[in-house]
């Protein structure tokens, strides 16, 4: 009997050959999923890593190659032994990232704050009292469920087929009631591809985890929970080693995060001038109309931007920003505060006093360093732990609200072959790692060496 699921092969860099269903087939060649061709996987990490331009698109092949693999270790349990289970939860990891935005998580994590400070208040300072509000950009996993309610061309594919759409949806979101939750884990399988392939593509070993062990030694509990073998403890702590590393290393380098930052900062810019989507709503009703204009919002969409502003000869804001951007001229970091905190610790008096500054100093800063103040980019990284939650705040008695974390942490089986949580297990390293990785920058952006020292002397003289 011919395999079901090798209708197709594609040939990947990572993983070998990858076997596709025809209804797998039929969803990946729909306009809506060739758009993920467009999405860099790592944002603006190419501008560092020159081969690190891979996109959304393998990523997602990767995704589901991996889960395969761990429907394997199911089966083995004599678990998932359903076809149709194992055909929604393949098709929930090939689509998990059908949501993102241009540029990935990029243009997710604007400060829409700052859009209200910086710019509504502005354009609307005539009006006295006008309550300034904003609407969000929809988080990707949203923006991927009214995919997949809304968009025809996935939506029929998967109805023909008698698989409802909110479904996979609540698979993607890990709200599924039956269904094991492989997305949204720190062992899941997401996480277990994006690692390795950014590792891969960019040359950086810290991601190059142990894939064939991992895979090789997953168990599963009767109620369908995901644990390891003992012998694998290493190598799940080698996975959340790695990737705290690499959030170093790539995810949060320096120059990386400032382009990013930089893209952002020209986000808001077109935001104030109409230029762009201005509101979650407008995403939402952009994506739900079904037309072309969704899968025009790849990277392409704020490339058009960067380029044309980028060409311009003239000292606008908007244009020095997108020729930092199209002329590869870095923003340079003026200063760096790095915190290494227990978990739920108060970041150190130096983070505290950074932050402070760039709050209420930056304006003055800029002045007596006689450059514009928008030219001066300050940003903290999002906190970066080993695990979602500690050893140390009593895991066994934590609140009903705290259960969701719980049950991302990675768990393996102590010697009597009962399952335990890593971080709880005293023989394991990341149980002596309850830490939060805490970095706040301060960038400058289009100003030559001299000034920049000039700087430099400035924020160092008020802390």
């Amino acid at each position: 009997m011919q395999d079901p699921y090798r209708h197709k092969i594609i040939i990947d860099p990572v993983h070998g050959d990858i076997g596709l269903s025809e209804l797998e087939t039929k969803l990946i060649d729909t306009p809506t999923f060739q758009r993920l061709r467009k999405l860099k996987q790592l944002g603006f990490a190419s501008m560092v890593y020159p081969n690190a331009s891979y996109s959304r698109f393998a990523h997602s092949l990767g995704v589901l190659h991996v889960t395969n693999r761990v429907i394997d270790a199911f089966r083995r349990n004599n678990q998932l032994q359903n076809e149709k289970d194992v055909e929604k939860l393949r098709i929930a990891s090939l689509l998990h990232d059908i949501g993102h935005y241009p540029y990935s998580h990029l243009m997710e994590y604007i400060d829409w704050d700052r859009y209200i400070s910086m710019y509504l208040a502005k354009k609307n300072s005539a009006k006295e009292g006008t309550n300034q509000s904003v609407n969000p950009y929809p988080e990707h996993t949203k923006a991927g469920r009214l995919i997949l309610t809304k968009r025809k061309d996935i939506k029929e594919i998967l109805k023909e087929k008698g698989i409802e759409p909110a479904e996979i949806a609540a698979l993607i979101e890990g709200k599924h009631s039956e269904l094991p939750p492989l997305l949204h884990r720190s062992l899941d399988v997401d996480r277990i591809d994006y690692l390795v392939r950014d590792s891969l593509n960019t040359g950086v070993p810290y991601g190059r985890i142990d894939i064939d062990y991992i895979l090789n030694n997953l168990d599963i509990t009767e109620n369908q929970d995901i644990v390891l073998n003992s012998k694998a403890r290493i190598s799940a702590e080698h996975l959340l080693v790695s990737r705290y590393f690499m959030f170093n290393a790539v995810y949060f380098h320096k120059t990386v995060f400032g382009f990013e930052e930089v893209v952002r900062r020209i986000i808001l810019h077109l935001l104030k001038e109409g230029k762009i989507y201005s509101s979650g709503k407008e995403i939402e009703q952009m994506i739900s109309e079904d037309s072309h204009k969704f899968l025009d919002f790849h990277d392409g969409y704020l490339d058009k931007f960067i380029d044309e502003y980028g060409a311009k000869d003239d000292d606008h804001l908007l244009t020095i920003l997108c020729k930092a951007i199209k002329l590869r001229r870095p923003p340079r970091m003026i200063h760096e505060v790095v915190d290494l905190l227990p978990q739920g610790g108060r970041p150190s008096t130096e983070y505290v006093l950074f932050r402070s500054c760039m709050k209420k100093e930056l304006d003055d800063i800029a002045e007596k360093s006689k450059i514009r103040s928008e030219l001066l980019i300050w940003r903290e990284t999002p906190d970066v732990g080993f695990e979602a939650m500690s050893p140390y705040v009593g895991i066994s008695k934590v609140q009903d609200t705290q259960e969701e974390e719980i049950k991302q942490l990675i768990r393996v089986k102590d010697s009597s072959g009962k399952p335990i949580n890593l971080v709880e297990d005293e023989k394991s390293i990341i149980h002596y790692l309850p830490l939060t990785l805490k970095v706040i920058r301060l960038y400058a952006v289009g100003v030559d060496k001299k000034k920049e020292e000039e700087i430099k002397v400035e924020v160092k003289g008020r802390l």
